[in-house]
């Protein structure tokens, strides 16, 4: 998938004026707002590290994982966001000021939701209390896959491929 996204046009002072314009735009009553603001915001925010904290990645994730948790059941909206978390991981390796324990730039509840969104997106038990062995809401074929499975994986495919130069 070829995807424009505008973050390198924005220096990571523009993250505060970024929010604050593309964050009205959503409205709790109207899951089409929703969708356009992450669809803004993901391809938007200034991902790279900063060399001053007050304009790092890590202080809008938590804005962003609060936006996440509005829209739970929606896979594009999961992918997108997995992506955008991807993305930010991979260009935030360098950064060495972190918190005793954070995971990088990410608090380990962050980790742990991107972790459940993984599992739900490959349809996986998640906090469930059984061994991951019933069938229940799969298919009934041998492997116990459904073609949910089957759309998750083809959905799975949309993330970005790093382009190596």
């Amino acid at each position: 998938m070829n995807r424009i996204n505008f973050h390198r046009f924005f220096p990571p002072k523009a993250t505060k004026d970024i929010l604050a314009r593309v964050l009205p735009l959503f409205h709790a009553n109207n899951v089409g707002d929703a969708f356009t603001v992450q669809a803004f915001l993901v391809r938007f925010l200034p991902i790279g590290p900063s060399k001053s904290p007050e304009y790092s990645p890590a202080i809008w994730l938590p804005t962003i994982f609060s936006f996440w948790y509005l829209i739970p059941g929606s896979l594009l909206f999961q992918t997108e966001f997995i992506d955008l978390v991807a993305r930010v991981a991979e260009e935030n390796v360098v950064v060495e000021d972190i918190k005793l324990g954070d995971i990088g730039i990410f608090s380990q509840s962050q980790v742990k939701t991107v972790f459940a969104s993984g599992q739900k997106m490959m349809d996986l038990p998640v906090g469930s209390s059984s061994n991951g062995n019933n069938n229940s809401g799969r298919g009934s074929g041998s492997f116990g896959w459904s073609t949910r499975v089957d759309q998750r994986a083809g959905s799975a495919m949309m993330l970005r491929k790093k382009v190596v130069s």
